[in-house]
C-alpha cells in the first residue's frame, strides 16, 4: 500500500519516547522501516543531543516535500513500518547515511552499508558516544 502525503508532512514522535523517526499526516503515523531513530529525549554520554538532532534532520528533509510511504508488513504494527521517500530519496537510508539512526538489522540488511559509511567517517550518533538503547533485548535468564 502506497501513500502519498501533501507538503504538511512532520516528524513527530510517539509519547513515550520509546521510538523515533515517525512520520506523521493526519491519522496516519508511520516509523521509518529498517531504522533504529534515537528517542525524542536521548542524549549521547558525550552530552550531545542525539534524539533532537535526528528530529530536526528528520524535520529538514520532508519540510515543503510531499512524502510517500510504502508500508510494509501486514499492517497491524502502529506506528506502522513503511518505507518512506521524498522526491525519490529514502528517508531512512538519509538518516542512517548522516548517522542519526541505526541499521534495524530484524527487518533486514538494506542500510547495513550507509551505516558503515557513516561509522567510518564518525559522523552523528557514532561520534557522540551513542548507544543503540532499543537494539538491545532485555535479558530473560537461562
Amino acid at each position: 500500500m502506497t501513500l502519498a502525503f501533501g507538503l504538511t508532512a512532520v516528524a513527530a514522535w510517539a509519547g513515550d519516547g520509546a521510538k523515533g523517526g515517525l512520520v506523521v499526516q493526519g491519522n496516519t503515523t508511520f516509523r521509518l522501516w529498517g531504522v533504529y531513530v534515537p528517542g525524542p529525549d536521548q542524549v549521547c554520554e558525550d552530552g550531545w543531543p542525539a534524539g533532537q538532532s535526528a528530529a530536526e534532520l528528520l524535520a529538514r528533509l520532508t519540510k515543503g516535500h510531499a512524502v510517500v510511504c510504502d508500508s510494509k508488513g501486514d499492517g497491524r504494527d502502529n506506528p506502522r513500518p513503511a518505507v518512506c521517500k521524498v522526491g525519490g530519496k529514502d528517508l531512512a537510508e538519509e538518516m542512517v547515511r548522516a548517522g542519526m539512526a541505526w541499521a534495524r538489522l530484524s527487518d533486514g540488511t538494506a542500510y547495513v552499508v550507509p551505516e558503515a559509511d557513516a561509522l567510518s567517517q564518525i559522523l552523528g550518533v557514532h561520534g557522540h558516544m551513542c548507544r543503540n538503547v532499543r537494539q538491545q533485548a532485555p535479558y530473560r535468564g537461562p
